[in-house]
């Protein structure tokens, strides 16, 4: 989660209007797909929510079609 906040932290520092974030540790570091997602999804809604006064597009980037599913279905739970 830390690594997403300071991530966009950085880049509002830096007056980054657009980011992608790949699914961080869950390839080589066999992170768990689905708790990956939840973080990542979870994190980047709450500093957006944080940060309303700050135009930020973020987009999940999903090479793998079950990332993509779960991007998906956390996206629609919010």
């Amino acid at each position: 989660a830390k690594c997403y906040t300071a991530t966009l932290d950085l880049a509002k520092k830096h007056g980054i209007r657009s980011i992608v974030f790949p699914s961080i540790s869950t390839g080589k570091f066999s992170y768990p797909k689905k708790e990956a997602c939840e973080i990542a999804v979870k994190s980047v809604y709450t500093w957006l929510k944080e940060n309303g006064d700050y135009d930020m597009k973020v987009v999940f980037s999903c090479v793998d079609p079950k990332i993509y599913e779960l991007i998906y279905t956390e996206l629609s739970s919010i």
